[in-house]
């Protein structure tokens, strides 16, 4: 036996070892060949390139638009729709929530214009001084009034009283201010009848280490409760946007999560193979490498 013969024979068992260590055994498809796949490449100008894989890119979109990074990732349709679907909601919730508070604002701030009046204050707060401190002119929260463009200083409708040109500003502060605090209780149009007979109730409040007590009429106990109802839109138009952002959060992170998870399963996987020569005098032109990720 030839040197040159007894080299090939090592260097073909060389070559069956390889192969079947690298997971493909050799010449496993006679005639198909014994190339082994290759990796699928895209060439630009004679260039190899593969795609990059940017995990950023889902983060910011789905940070943007929910579901949008679950849809560049090619997840299930649900994923992005559920993302989106809870936007949508959550927007729609926030239009309706403040559409109605604005709503009930509108109403109970007309309600006060009809049943609070300014004449009715200076007219009902030195009686129910008497009786009850915290009702006077000079407390501790104001009006603004203005008589002819002047402004008037609140303490000194004492003195003043009622005079014709004499408005309040009927702003936020104002419609705040007359069904929050007893000193504005007199304004209100049902503290006394027609006959001048008291017709208010002292409602006790607890505050913890104290009782409050408050001086309510009718019409300021309607007030108040339509403020109230207000509120709770506005608190839940509030819950809706932290959900809506929230979902923002969610989304990217999920994005983000989801694609390093393709990324992980995408494993190095090399592959060896001969390769078919029908000119060789043993059908073996050399050996093929393959690398799969």
């Amino acid at each position: 036996m030839s040197p040159s013969f007894s080299a090939f024979k090592t260097f073909l068992l060389l070559g069956i070892f390889l192969g079947l260590g690298w997971g493909r055994a050799p010449l496993d498809h006679f005639d198909g060949r014994f190339t082994a796949p290759t990796p699928a490449l895209t060439r630009t100008d004679s260039v190899d390139t593969v795609e990059i894989v940017y995990h950023g890119k889902p983060l910011v979109m789905s940070l943007v638009v929910p579901g949008l990074g679950q849809w560049y990732n090619q997840e299930p349709r649900w994923r992005s729709g559920l993302f989106a679907g809870i936007e949508l909601f959550g927007l729609y919730s926030i239009w309706n929530w403040n559409h109605k508070a604005e709503d009930i604002r509108i109403g109970y701030e007309n309600y006060a214009d009809a049943h609070w009046s300014l004449q009715a204050f200076i007219e009902n707060t030195p009686v129910l001084g008497t009786l009850y401190p915290d009702v006077r002119f000079g407390g501790t929260h104001h009006l603004t009034l203005e008589l002819n463009g002047i402004l008037i200083p609140q303490d000194t409708l004492s003195q003043l009283g009622y005079v014709e040109g004499l408005e309040v500003l009927r702003d936020r502060d104002f419609y705040e201010n007359i069904g929050k605090y007893d000193q504005f209780v007199g304004g209100w149009d049902d503290v006394y009848d027609q006959n001048g007979a008291a017709i208010y109730w002292e409602q006790h409040k607890d505050v913890g280490d104290s009782t409050e007590i408050l001086i309510m009429t009718t019409h300021r106990n309607s007030y108040l409760n339509q403020r109230a109802r207000s509120n709770e839109y506005l608190k839940l138009a509030n819950f809706a946007v932290s959900a809506v952002m929230f979902n923002h959060v969610f989304s990217a992170f999920d994005a983000l999560w989801r694609s390093n998870q393709k990324s992980q399963k995408k494993r190095i996987q090399p592959t060896m193979g001969l390769i078919y020569d029908r000119n060789s005098k043993y059908g073996i032109g050399g050996l093929a490498l393959a690398v799969r990720w």
